[in-house]
């Protein structure tokens, strides 16, 4: 217990310990930081090919509907190859 009461008065000791917790700190707000990102990224690139799979839907259902596949095209901004590969 002395030898604790020492270490913890040592100007050297408390110098060091402040250091490895700033230290555990910046990598701590780094990997949150990296984290957020990673799920910010996650969830723009669902909601991306959420609305991909939206329109190719609604695509087959146009064409069920035998809607002209030029107008479709249009509507959707898929290429005539992209709708036809879609029958």
């Amino acid at each position: 217990m002395k030898e604790l009461d020492r270490l913890n008065e040592d100007p050297e000791f408390r110098e060091y310990m402040s250091y490895e917790e700033d230290q555990r700190k910046i990598l701590n707000s780094r990997l949150k930081k990296a984290e957020e990102d990673g799920i910010e990224k996650g969830i723009k690139k669902g909601i991306k090919e959420g609305i991909e799979n939206e329109k190719l839907q609604i695509v087959q259902n146009m064409l069920k509907k035998g809607l002209n596949i030029d107008l479709i095209s249009e509507y959707t901004g898929l290429s005539i190859d992209e709708i036809e590969s879609l029958k």
